[in-house]
Formats: C-alpha cells, structure tokens, sequence
C-alpha cells in the first residue's frame, strides 16, 4: 500500500491556481450548457460568415443599396442579437437560477457563477454582433461596421439598465397587470408558463415570425430575398432559429428522469439536432432537378448544326471561308458570369455579325450563365434591347447587347439562395414536406428567370421558356452551349447542350437528355447544371422521365476543369472534321474567357517551372492534409492542361486570345452578389491596356474582319 505522504506547502501552492481556474472553468460550463443553443448559433453563423470568402461577400453589396435594405440588414442583426440574448436569460432563469443569486434547487450560488448568470447572456448579445462587424470589415464595409458596433454599445448598454428600469418601474405603479407583465423576478420561474407576460409575447411572436418567414419563402423566394437584401437574409434565417432550438433544450431538460437537478439532467439536444439534420437530409431529396413537364428537347443534329452556321456564317462574312470562333468561358461565381457576358456583348456590339460567327460557346460555373445570357439576347430582336444611354457611366462606349447582359447579371442572385438554404431546405432535413421546386437550387434559378424583368426585358424570356427553345427554328442559327457539369457518382462531365453530344463525339462524357433526363428543362436549371456553386447551390438529383430512374447528382463543372476547355477543344477538331468531309472551309479562332486574377496568359508550349510554381499553404504540409490540398489543387492543374490543348487547335499564334482579369485591378467578389465596384472594374477593364483586353478586343475583330490569313513560317495548320 502506498503511504499517504501530504503536498508539501510549495506543490500546494503550485497546484492551487489550476484547481482554481478548472472550477472556475466548470461553473462557466454549467451556466453555458444551459443557454448553449444560443452559442452553437453564433458558433455556426460566425464559421459560415467568416472562414470562408463568400461569407464575407454577403455584405460587399450594402453600401450600393437602398437605405431600406440597409436599414433591414441592422434590423436582422439586432434581431439576431437578441434573440440571443433573450433565450439565454430565458434558459439559465428557468434551468439554472431564476434571481441570478440561487440555483433553482436552492443552492447558493458561488461568486464567480453569480456573475456568469448575469453577464453571459450580454456576452453573446455582445459576440452575436461581433459576427457581422467582422464580416463587414472583411467586405470593407467599414461604415456599416461602425454603425453595427454602435448598436451593439447602445444594445448592451440597454441590457444593463434593463433590470434598474423595471426596478423603477415596479416601484412606482400598484398596477399588478403591468408590474406582471413586465417582471416576475419575486417568483420562481418553476416552468415556463411562469414567464412574465412581456416574456411570452416575444417567445411566441418569434415562433410565428420563424413559421411565416418560412411560408413565404416557400411561396416565393426571390421576392423574400430581394426584400432583404443579401446581407440580412442569413442574419434572420439565424434569429428565427434560436427559438425552435432553445425551445428543444429547454424541454429535453424536461423529458428525462427528475432523480437529478433540472440544470444537470438533459438530453444532448444540440447533438440530437444535428445528426437528425444530417440523417434527415440523407434520406429526404428535395433537390431533383426542374424539368417543363410533357416536353422533349428539341436538338438539333450536329452534322446539321455545322452546315447550318457555315451557311449563315459565310453569307455574313461574304467569304467561302468564313472565321469559325469558339469560346471557351471559366467558372468563377457571378463575378465569372458578368465578365463572360461583358467580354461576348462587347465583341458584338462592335461587330453585329459576331454571333454568327460563333458556333459553341464550352462554359463552366459563372462562365455558364453567362454565355446562356448571351446567346438569349442573340434571340431578342433589336426592338427589345436597351438604349445605350441606359449605361453609365460608360454611355459613350457600351451599347446594347453588353449593356443588357449587365443589366441582367447585376442582381442580387445570393439571397434568394440563402433564403432557401436556411428556410425550406433546412426545415426539410428535419421534417420532409417540400418537394421539388422548393429548395435553394430552385430560388437560385427563379432569381436568375426574374432578373430579366427587372432588366427591362419580357419576363417570360426564361420562365416561360424551355433550354432548347432558346434556338428557334430560323435561318440564322444562334451559338451552340454546351455547359460543363460534374457527374457525382463516376467525376465524368454531364453536359447540357442543344445539340446532341453524341455526334461530336465528347469523349468520356454523359449527355443529360440523351442518357439521363429524356425531358427538356428550365433555361435556369440548364445553366445552374453547370453552376452548382458549392454548398450554396446543393447537388441536382437526375431522375429521368417516365422511369423515375435516378441517375444520380450533377455539380459544379468547375470539380472536373475550371476553364470548359476540354469540351471546346474536342468540339472544335469534330467541327474541323466535319468541313474536311463536306469539302468546306473555315477559319479557327479561339477564344478563352477567365476571371481569377491569379491566372497569367498561358504559352502554349511553356512549361511549369519549379521557380513559378506557387507556395504551398501552411496548412497543406500537414501530412493528412497533403492529399486534400493535393486533390483540389488537380481541379487547376487539369484545367491549365486543358487550356493549353485547346490553343494547341489553333493555327498560328495569331488564332487565339484570352479575355482575363489580372492582378493589376482589384479583384471581383466571387459568390451570387456583386457590388458596383466589382461591376465597375470588369465594365472598364475590358477596353483598358492593364490586363491587356483591349488589345484582345482589336485582334479579335481585327480577324473576323480579315481574309484568309497565311501561316506564320514553321506554323503546322490544322483545318
């Protein structure tokens, strides 16, 4: 047996500050554990807003916005704030101590948890603001930042002075009515009915406005969104949260045996919340793609497509070889999307016959969307476009086709997304009562159909119309699409065009209507296809018609290569195959569109350098993070291939330009939102020498309008 050898005084006075510090540590936890939901929301929200770029973009916005908006967004953060404020003093009275001096089972309460039952419920009031004034910072938001840390004085300094104002109050009235209503605090709050009357009329109100929010963005969720503004739709989406997940602590502290003290008997609330919304959103799909029920697509044959544009391409030209251009546009975001539709208006504007010379555009995420716009408003006659002078402040040199692209990509598309995310779809993982339709994929895609009302244009031009009607049978043919999707179970490309991919042929790829859907769909869910933005759009579910096969998922295009230079490149050689064969001839002319100012001009024979390979992140020497790093870095390097192949189809040097952002110009945001300053930059930058489009720009018209151009010496031609 061990002798019981005492602490000397020097170990006990070593020991004595960490005993002390872990109680102190425990009776925090114990103040904590009663309010937790309210920290888990703040936890969860600041993670989402703050860790990653797009979160901070929900606020570059604001400053461009009405002062509705504006005031909307302080609105909801206040909400937030006190909601979680309110439930947290409403827990620790009910479960923990109800005059902050007692516990609830009669036990007097140390000092330090004294003055933790007080002051941490203002704490998070206090780190619930801090949330968006760090998002706000990040944005550059700084003037919003100092009204939100303003409010956020004034709102603590309220909640100090709260209990001495109705102290006062209850000193100087008999009313029992109005002393009740206000504060209880010389009752045990035993249950929750024993709340003060003001007390429940905020519980409930938050309840109903929690379910009436949700309504109404089922019914409709760009106008819900559109309402708010981007910046204050989560915030409230987090307020409304707080009490159905308080309410659920609250009475799984209720509904275990009562052998223990109410605040030490619960069940894992948060946890249970948790794993039910991941298991819920499992085995409940509400992401199946849209589809216009009793249609088929109408797809025109490849072969027919080829003789088709080269008809309508040399009447156009006046020439029997007539420049064939294809584009290649890259993911990025909306910011990818208003750069690709700036970049094509401007080419046609500047030469009317532009599209016709354009036989497919490959596009990928933004890239996508924004060819989809473009090659819509190839389809509207002249009649419907919008004046230039509706173009500032660049009157003088924007006109109609790339002002109206803007005009339509210039929305708030992030709202009504995040409406649905944390409305329907988060309410759907726990209790599955929405279908199809209702989800954030779908108030992405409607945001996107509205848009081009509120650009001035029919609001029917994508609601009302299916993917392949957007090729009406004329004689001018408009520009193929072939967006770039990722199929989720095998990594292969699923791509979305109006002409039947299989002719081409696109190697290794799936064709949604041919291989999966049997049914033609949205102009909105054909672009969102390719533009499944992580996490903010889900996963689209491939169920085809009649069957109800599920084919499986198709994300963002951007998983298999960035840059939709791979599809390009193989359409451009079946293009070139198909001229040899019908004894025709054509001019190749490449075009690629990127936006991530951290992508150079590539040469087409340069090779990586060990000197110019970029550094690895810190995080990225870890050796279980390697492989991580490794695998989403593949994705760049895969499309920097594909790029270089794809210029590799040119002729001669002079075949080929690329329309970029550069380092030189402040970046664009990257999400579903774009501020006036980003819109600004790419309006200018496309014509200006610092990223070197303007110079593009003259050598792209300058080979539509030339003849046959001789080889460079030494240069192979392939045609």
């Amino acid at each position: 047996m061990q002798p019981n050898i005492p602490d000397s005084a020097a170990t006990a006075a070593l020991r004595r500050p960490w005993i002390g510090l872990w109680e102190a540590a425990c009776e925090l936890g114990a103040v904590l554990r009663a309010c937790r939901f309210s920290l888990f929301i703040i936890a969860g929200g600041g993670a989402l807003l703050l860790l990653a770029p797009q979160g901070w973009e929900l606020a570059v916005r604001l400053p461009d916005e009405s002062i509705w908006h504006a005031i909307a967004f302080h609105i909801c953060v206040f909400l937030w704030a006190f909601q979680c404020w309110f439930w947290a003093r409403v827990l620790l009275q009910l479960l923990f101590s109800h005059d902050r001096e007692r516990h609830v089972d009669g036990q007097l309460l140390s000092h330090w948890q004294r003055k933790c039952v007080e002051h941490v419920p203002r704490i998070l009031a206090l780190l619930a603001y801090a949330v968006p004034v760090l998002a706000l910072i990040a944005a550059r938001t700084f003037v919003h930042a100092v009204i939100a840390v303003l409010a956020a004085i004034l709102f603590y300094t309220v909640l100090v002075l709260r209990r001495w104002a109705a102290k006062k109050v209850r000193q100087h009235t008999t009313n029992e009515k109005v002393r009740n209503f206000i504060d209880t605090q010389w009752q045990p709050y035993a249950r929750m009915r024993d709340l003060p009357a003001a007390w429940m009329w905020i519980l409930i109100g938050g309840v109903i406005l929690g379910l009436a929010c949700t309504a109404f963005v089922v019914i409709d969720p760009v106008t819900f969104g559109w309402a708010l503004g981007a910046a204050a739709v989560p915030f409230i989406g987090f307020a409304l949260l707080v009490p159905l997940g308080s309410l659920a602590v609250y009475l799984s502290h209720l509904l275990v045996a009562r052998d223990k003290p109410r605040a030490h008997r619960s069940l894992p609330a948060v946890t249970i919340m948790v794993v039910w919304a991941v298991v819920g959103g499992l085995l409940a799909d509400n992401h199946v793609l849209r589809t216009v029920p009793d249609s088929t697509p109408r797809r025109m044959p490849f072969d027919q497509a080829v003789r088709d544009w080269h008809e309508s391409a040399k009447t156009a030209s006046g020439q029997q070889e007539p420049p064939l251009v294809i584009v290649s546009a890259a993911g990025g975001g909306l910011r990818a999307a208003y750069w690709t539709a700036t970049v094509l208006g401007a080419l046609q504007d500047a030469d009317p016959n532009f599209g016709k010379y354009v036989f497919a555009i490959s596009g990928v995420s933004g890239g996508s969307l924004g060819a989809t716009v473009f090659v819509t408003l190839l389809g509207q006659p002249p009649a419907q476009m919008p004046a230039a002078k509706d173009c500032k402040p660049l009157e003088d040199k924007r006109r109609s086709v790339e002002c109206a692209g803007q005009q339509v990509l210039a929305q708030d598309f992030l709202a009504p997304a995040v409406a649905g995310l944390l409305f329907p779809d988060l309410l759907h993982n726990f209790f599955p009562v929405f279908g199809t339709g209702h989800d954030r994929a779908a108030a992405l895609e409607k945001g996107w159909e509205r848009a081009w009302e509120r650009a001035g244009f029919d609001g029917g031009i994508w609601a009302k119309r299916s993917f392949t009607q957007l090729w009406p049978d004329a004689k001018t043919p408009l520009p193929a699409l072939l967006l770039n999707g990722v199929h989720v179970a095998t990594g292969k490309r699923i791509i979305t065009s109006n002409l039947s991919t299989v002719d081409i042929p696109i190697a290794d790829a799936y064709d949604v209507f041919e291989d999966m859907l049997k049914v033609d769909i949205p102009v909105s869910t054909a672009a969102h296809n390719s533009a499944r933005f992580t996490y903010v759009s889900p996963a689209g579910t491939l169920l085809e018609r009649g069957s109800g096969v599920n084919h499986g998922r198709v994300v963002d295009g951007g998983y298999f290569e960035n840059f939709g230079a791979a599809t390009a490149r193989e359409t451009l050689r079946a293009v070139k195959r198909k001229l040899r064969l019908d004894k025709t001839r054509a001019r190749p002319f490449i075009i690629q569109i990127s936006n991530d100012p951290k992508v150079e001009t590539y040469n087409v024979q340069g090779k990586p350098t060990i000197e110019a390979a970029p550094h690895e992140r810190p995080w990225c020497r870890n050796e279980v993070l390697a492989p991580i790093c490794a695998l989403l870095k593949t994705r760049d390097g895969r499309g920097t291939l594909a790029y270089k192949e794809f210029l590799e189809e040119a002729s001669h040097e002079t075949d080929y330009v690329h329309f970029r952002l550069c380092d030189k110009i402040p970046e664009p945001a990257l999400g579903w939102v774009l501020s006036e300053a980003s819109t600004r930059v790419m309006r200018e930058v496309v014509r200006d020498d610092r990223c070197d489009n303007k110079q593009a720009l003259q050598k792209v018209l300058a080979f539509l309008k030339a003849g046959s151009v001789t080889p460079a010496p030494g240069a192979q031609v392939t045609r």
